[in-house]
């Protein structure tokens, strides 16, 4: 069986500055919440986490890569 997916490679160049955001954002996030080490509720400090993706552009990355794979496999 063949993996339609193994030929896409995506084009970051453009979309670079908010995945470094995001991989931050990821990693400061992700010890506090794996380690639990957070003041509040963990739905508190999650909300925190996906606010703080959206303003470092998660959408837009998302947006970018699904257009990127539609483009390719129409």
């Amino acid at each position: 069986m063949t993996y339609p997916y193994g030929q896409f490679v995506a084009e970051v160049s453009s979309i670079q500055a908010q995945i470094n955001n995001i991989n931050e954002i990821h990693t400061n996030y992700m010890s506090q919440i794996a380690y639990g080490k957070y003041n509040g509720s963990a739905e508190d400090i999650v909300e925190e986490y996906r606010a703080a993706l959206k303003q470092a552009g998660f959408e837009d990355v998302v947006s970018e890569l699904q257009a990127q794979v539609n483009d390719l496999y129409k």
